[in-house]
């Protein structure tokens, strides 16, 4: 079953951030706590890392997006699964 990968909130009044640069590309392997993404909160860089391993099988904002925290920003799974439309 697919996991789901959310932009986090990073203990600050700041309620959206920008995924800056995609680590890992559509279709590679990715490994648990893996940094798949780089994004920013106003004076605030970070990474997103993966919460589980499987391919990531889709982005679901471009780099350069603004995405509220909570939204889902990428999808994990086994390569040929479904994506949802949760993505």
């Amino acid at each position: 079953m697919a996991t789901l990968v959310f932009m986090p909130k990073l203990g600050t009044p700041v309620e959206e951030g920008v995924i800056r640069k995609w680590l890992v590309k559509e279709g590679e392997r990715v490994a648990r706590y893996q940094p798949i993404a780089e994004i920013a909160f106003a004076k605030v860089d970070s990474e997103v890392v993966a919460p589980a391993t499987g391919v990531l099988l889709k982005h679901c904002y471009p780099q350069g997006a603004n995405v509220a925290v909570g939204k889902p920003i990428a999808l994990i799974g086994d390569e040929g699964e479904p994506i949802p439309e949760a993505c």
